[in-house]
């Protein structure tokens, strides 16, 4: 039972394909990223980012409208945040 192996593990030379190193499927290898601590910290970045900017999309324009401001306040706004975003991931 030791000598048998499972269909996913390897090809014929023991190694995943092309790679060197043992094939995993796609579950193991979200098991390995979720026990690493860069992965978390990364992952935990990105939910933030991603938080505060569907935050600020959904009530800005709201908000501005509350204050009787022009339209192109919101606008001007959300395009600003939207490029210092991406000077950011730069």
């Amino acid at each position: 039972m030791g000598n048998m192996r499972r269909r996913w593990d390897t090809d014929e030379r023991g190694t995943g394909i092309g790679s060197g190193e043992p094939f995993l499927p796609n579950i193991a290898k979200l098991g390995d990223a979720m026990r690493d601590p860069s992965f978390l910290l990364l992952t935990a970045g990105f939910f933030t980012c991603g938080f505060h900017i569907a935050f600020i999309a959904t009530h800005l324009p709201g908000y501005v409208e509350l204050c009787q401001l022009p339209a192109t306040v919101s606008a001007w706004s959300l395009s600003i945040i939207g490029l210092f975003n991406i000077l950011g991931s730069l």
